[in-house]
């Protein structure tokens, strides 16, 4: 008799192609797997993330601290950053990639979307600071969420810590919010803007998620440029109308923004593909307000209260939540 053949194990892992073309593990979303574990090779492009969001953040506040123009500077950063990334599309898209109608769509909207976020966002940094400002934007990571069980409820499930999260919003929301700006009662249009940079970046993600679910990743890429594109072009309409020549110091801070802020994109991209959203998204927002909050206390002095304190452990505690069932079944 021949000897028997022991059947090989098949593993509990499959493999997907990565933007650069590598075939790399993808952890399976099955119950009780290991949790998947970063290794050290795989974790430049999340740390390249982070240091160039918080870069870009805190470059973008310093701009203000030198006087330069806020507008025209986001208008430069804008532009910058759409060659940069249309330089990318020329090299790995296909025509029919680039002009893939919901590209175009989806990045006219948010293009729009930026525009006005990034110029509400700068406005929020003088009034609150780069800390809450960027709490509150980062707690918006529930509204891709819910949205996506309202629309694909097969896909996205809501549990019982996601629904914890939704309710600890308003709270959050509350204890973040400021009772006054140095020695003056908050006045109702700072609470408008504070509103409309948490509600605006909230829309900005709902975007995201339908492009991410409804293109591939050479789409992708085009649909970037085209939203860096709108956007620089609505911004510098806009900054053409109260300031047609930008001065050196603009310049300056705006290319290196748009530099900073095309090589942010690019890096949370490839962070996600070779990490996945797991850590990615669990690991990034609270590092990031954890950060904002310590360059914000000792860059441009800013101070909380301890409401304010409470605020920023609820809006990690809303990021934790929101992601919890990506951690638990490692989907």
């Amino acid at each position: 008799m021949g000897r028997r053949k022991t059947p090989t194990r098949q593993s509990s892992e499959i493999t997907r192609p990565a933007l650069d073309g590598v075939a790399r593990p993808t952890p399976s979303s099955h119950r009780g797997q290991q949790p998947f574990i970063p290794q050290n090779e795989t974790m430049q492009f999340f740390v390249l993330y982070v240091i160039c969001n918080l870069i870009f953040v805190q470059w973008m506040r310093f701009s203000q601290f030198r006087g330069a123009d806020t507008s025209t500077v986001a208008a430069i950063n804008f532009l910058v950053a759409a060659a940069a990334s249309a330089v990318a599309v020329f090299f790995t898209s296909t025509p029919s990639s680039m002009l893939d109608p919901v590209a175009i769509s989806l990045g006219i909207v948010n293009g729009l979307l930026y525009c006005t976020h990034l110029l509400s966002t700068l406005a929020a940094f003088r009034f609150v600071g780069t800390g809450i400002t960027m709490a509150l934007t980062h707690i918006a990571c529930i509204f891709p969420v819910v949205f996506s069980h309202v629309v694909w409820p097969e896909k996205e499930s809501m549990s019982l810590y996601r629904w914890l999260a939704v309710g600890l919003v308003p709270l959050a929301v509350y204890c973040l919010r400021p009772t006054r700006i140095g020695n003056k009662p908050l006045t109702w249009k700072t609470e408008l803007l504070l509103l409309f940079v948490f509600l605006g970046v909230g829309v900005i993600f709902i975007v995201h998620k339908i492009a991410a679910a409804t293109t591939t990743a050479e789409v992708a890429l085009a649909y970037q440029m085209y939203i860096f594109g709108v956007a620089g072009v609505s911004t510098t309409i806009i900054v053409a109308i109260i300031r047609p020549f930008p001065s050196r110091l603009d310049l300056r801070f705006g290319i290196s923004a748009g530099l900073v802020n095309a090589l942010m994109c690019r890096a949370i991209v490839l962070a996600l593909a070779m990490l996945g959203a797991v850590f990615v998204y669990l690991c990034g927002p609270p590092l990031l307000i954890v950060f904002n909050v310590l360059c914000g206390r000792v860059l441009w002095g800013e101070e909380l209260s301890k409401r304010q304190f409470a605020g920023l452990f609820l809006a990690i505690a809303i990021i934790l939540l929101t992601n919890s069932d990506r951690l638990l079944y490692n989907t």
